[in-house]
Order: structure tokens, then sequence, then C-alpha cells
């Protein structure tokens, strides 16, 4: 069957949203390393007022550590704050050339990209109903109350300073998933994904709109094991530009919004596991990894196996112990 030109912009869109989610997966990698830094500096910190943390809760010396903590934490998050704004804006940039260009290839008369001060305006939108500013501060606060708490409780129970930097760095023993850090990371990553994800879709949905060629934009779902209900349902579903449910529908979506040109014929439902077998060895080594690519091609693991009922990505050696004959299959 012949592809239509809303299916070929969804193809584009589909291998686009790939590189996106790299691009995404780069910026929280980023902010990771920003990371490290403020690690390496409050155990610094705690290190130099061993004394302290060894002391007393009512000691004015703890105070005092808690102030330069939380100074290290504020001055530590205004830095990422300032970079991930720059991230996302040259993500905006980046995604409302893609999206110009890609309209041209099919549209008889060019449309121009939106102009600067338009992608600027996106910047100051809400995601999961907060600013970057607030959901920055929010971390920042979360970040010392955290520690802060660990310290605390350490002291309370006559811990050392080995216990209250295996609070906050976590214990070899657990990989470091059981400490403070652990869950700054998670938080971190989730706040850089979908401020991505959102400057991404709105930029996308601002070229539609000005193009004037654009009558729908049609929710496009990443189906897995670890795809909400409410995306499920929303698979395939075409709204008026700017009409449908926010992006990020919640912290985590990986969806994304196809342009539906006016006067043609709307892309059919696909699920994603089906839309990468239609694509070259390339497109799927670049969303899956050359390993599970292999796996997938020659191993017929569908994409759905790549991850545990958590939606959380298996490791290779834990993959090989689910399929070790998908693994023989694919020579791996």
């Amino acid at each position: 069957m012949a592809l239509t030109i809303n299916d070929e912009l969804r193809d584009a869109t589909l291998r686009h949203h790939i590189s996106i989610q790299r691009l995404s997966n780069g910026i929280a990698e980023q902010m990771r390393q920003r990371l490290e830094d403020l690690e390496t500096n409050v155990v610094s910190i705690l290190v130099d007022r061993q004394a302290t943390v060894e002391g007393s809760l009512d000691s004015s010396r703890l105070n005092f550590l808690l102030r330069k903590l939380k100074g290290e934490i504020q001055d530590n998050v205004s830095e990422m704050q300032a970079a991930l704004r720059q991230e996302l804006k040259d993500l905006s940039r980046y995604e409302a050339s893609f999206q110009t260009r890609m309209l041209n290839n099919f549209l008889e008369n060019e449309i121009d990209a939106p102009l600067a001060s338009e992608l600027n305006a996106l910047l100051g939108e809400p995601v999961n109903g907060y600013l970057l500013k607030d959901a920055m501060k929010s971390f920042s606060d979360n970040t010392f109350n955290a520690m802060k708490a660990a310290i605390q409780s350490s002291i309370s129970q006559d811990g050392s300073l080995e216990d209250v930097l295996a609070s906050i760095r976590g214990t070899q023993e657990n990989n470091f998933a059981d400490g403070v850090m652990a869950r700054v990371n998670n938080s971190i990553t989730r706040t850089a994904s979908d401020f991505s994800n959102s400057i991404v879709n709105d930029t996308a949905s601002l070229v539609f709109d000005d193009s004037g060629e654009v009558e729908g934009e049609q929710w496009t779902a990443t189906l897995d094991t670890s795809t909400c209900f409410e995306c499920m349902a929303l698979d395939g579903e075409i709204f008026k530009v700017g009409e449908g449910p926010e992006q990020p529908l919640h912290n985590g979506c990986r969806c994304t919004m196809t342009p539906v040109l006016s006067g043609v014929k709307p892309s059919s439902k696909m699920r994603f596991n089906s839309w990468l077998k239609t694509q070259d060895a390339e497109t799927q080594d670049e969303a899956l990894g050359p390993s599970r690519g292999l796996l997938f091609r020659k191993g017929k693991v569908s994409v759905d196996r790549f991850t545990n009922r958590k939606g959380m990505t298996l490791t290779l050696d834990q993959l090989k112990k689910k399929e070790r004959s998908a693994f023989a299959k694919a020579g791996l």
C-alpha cells in the first residue's frame, strides 16, 4: 500500500524522535555530571567538619554546617538552571529548524521558521505545573532537606562520619543506589527530560500553527510495557494544533506529536514495535543500541521485552537470563 504524505511525515517524525530522545538523554547526563561536582564539594565540607558531624544536634556548629551546605547546593543548582535553560534554548532552535525543513519537503509553498522571540517565549511555559526556575528551586530545597535529614539521623544515632557519607553517597554493596545522591540524580533526570520533551513539542506545535498548512496533530506514543494507560488511550488521536493535552502528560512521558496536513488522510495507528520493524538496521540500532538491535532483528525480541514491569531498561546480562535463545540466534 502506497504511503500517504501524512504516513511519510509520521515516519520522518518518529525517526527524528529517536534523535531527540538521544539529545534529551544527553542533557540529563550533563545535569548528572554537574551533580558529581556537588557531591564532591559536599563530601569535602563534611570531612572538613567531622567533629560537627559526629557532635550534637543542638550545636551552633551544626547549624553553621547546614547553612554552608545549603549555600553550596543553591550555588550548584543555580549554575545547573542556567546551563539547562541554554540547552533548552538550543534544543528549541534545532527542533524549529527540523520541523520547518521537514514540512517544506512536502509543501508547495515554503514556510519560514518561527522568530527567535517566539521561541524564547516558549522557555517561559510551565511544565507539570512548574516554571523552570520554580522546578529548580524545588529541586534545590528537596536536595538540601534530604541531606539535612541524613546528617541529623546519623547524629541522633551516634553515627560516624562514614555513616553520614554512606547515607549521602550510598553503599557499594547496593551499587550506591541507596543514598541521597541516587534519589537526587533520578529527580534531575526527570526534570531535564520533562522540560526537554515539553520544549520540543511546544516548538513543533508553533511551527505547525504558523505554517497554515497543518490542520491537526496526531498523538504518537512509544508503546511498550512502561507506557501508561493515558498515553495508550491517546495514541493515534488527532487534535487541532495546540488544543490537545499538554505534553509531557506526566513525568517521564515520551510521546510526540505528528503533523497532519490539511486535506490528506491521517496516518493509521501503528505501534512503535511495528513501526521499528519497517526501518533499516541503522535506525533500529540508533533507537535500541547495537546489541539490542541485533536481538530485535535476529533474536526476534520485541521492544517491550527490553524493560521490566516498572519500565526500567534491563541490562544485557539481565536480558540474557531471560532470552538465552534470542542471544544465540543473534550471535551474542
